[in-house]
């Protein structure tokens, strides 16, 4: 059994802070309703084997890493993070990980916990009589692999871009309303939908790939980075398609289309091992015991690598530049 405290520097939600302090509550109350038992809160970070910190404001993390209780207690200190530009400079999960950046003793892959506590998305049942072979509802603009993917023809496919509407509606947090068109249509797709494509976005991974196992639809999984979760049986209930391969995804599926069925009974009970809101927090906790466990190198020594990332051109601008910015006008707010 492993004592946990969570904490999250954030003190409020706001756009700037990408829903910190949302992600906070989620995982507090995953702890709560956790359906495992082996393992419990604690109040005092003395007290803890493990340290989680989650809903940094900062795309560097720099709040978390110089604070200081991680400074403390740096050794049992790991980070959960679902944001979509990484690198890991901390120990820990992480939704969108890089393949050339997973190490079991550093950085695994993560997933989201919004997903599971979006009620409006639930197991929909057989697959049998379902409209659609295939289908994509997302922003196409957010990374070729999309805009190829959008091109894709089938009698029974079908593709929705959703690049004109507006962020805000888009990408929300929390519960969304029953009265929502956006996210009606979605899951009237999903419910109609035996094979549901997910390619990557911005980062290596989506949401709907998670949404799509809860919703007990077969997930087409199309990002050559990203790096399975451990745990799951992930060729048990999902297909992976290479991003060289595309255009033969209307041809692949229709070849396999008698086993959607026992695939997507192997999805929803995947996800209700592993994600769902009541074995989240198992799930979370054993993944950073697993890291700690096969640790060798000195924190301070196997973080070096990924501080030098940040200089990369990318990073350099959408990191370490933006951070700047922010902390500038934090000053200047404050001055």
């Amino acid at each position: 059994m492993a004592r946990v405290y969570v904490f999250c520097p954030a003190r409020t939600d706001s756009p700037r802070n990408s829903f910190a302090r949302s992600e906070f509550n989620r995982l507090i109350r995953a702890a709560q309703t956790d359906r495992i038992g082996r393992h419990e809160l604690v109040a005092d970070p003395k007290d803890a084997d493990l340290i989680i910190f989650i809903g940094p404001e900062y795309a560097t993390f720099q709040d978390i890493r110089q604070h200081p209780i991680r400074r403390r207690y740096i050794e049992k200190s790991f980070l959960f993070y679902s944001g979509d530009r990484i690198i890991p400079l901390m120990p820990g999960l992480y939704a969108s990980l890089r393949l050339k950046d997973f190490d079991p003793a550093w950085a695994t892959s993560g997933f989201y916990l919004r997903v599971a506590e979006n009620e409006n998305i639930r197991d929909f049942g057989s697959v049998d009589d379902c409209r659609w072979l295939y289908s994509f509802s997302g922003a196409i603009m957010n990374n070729s692999v999309r805009a190829r993917i959008s091109r894709l023809l089938h009698p029974r496919g079908f593709i929705n871009d959703t690049s004109s509407i507006p962020d805000p509606q888009r990408q929300r947090d929390g519960i969304v309303s029953l009265n929502d068109t956006y996210i009606l249509n979605y899951v009237e797709l999903l419910k109609t939908t035996k094979f549901v494509l997910c390619p990557r976005g911005f980062g290596t991974s989506s949401w709907r790939l998670f949404e799509t196992m809860k919703a007990g639809r077969v997930p087409v999984i199309i990002s050559d980075e990203w790096v399975p979760p451990a745990g799951p049986d992930w060729k048990k209930f999902s297909i992976r398609v290479p991003e060289c391969e595309i255009e033969g995804i209307p041809r692949l599926l229709e070849s396999i289309e008698p086993d959607a069925p026992a695939l997507a009974r192997a999805a929803v009970e995947t996800w209700d091992q592993w994600y769902s809101k009541h074995a989240m927090f198992h799930t979370i906790i054993e993944s950073c015991l697993a890291i700690r466990a096969r640790r060798r190198i000195p924190i301070q020594l196997r973080m070096l690598p990924y501080y030098a990332a940040m200089l990369s051109p990318h990073f350099f601008r959408h990191w370490f530049l933006a951070d700047l910015k922010r902390s500038s006008m934090r000053t200047i707010q404050r001055g």
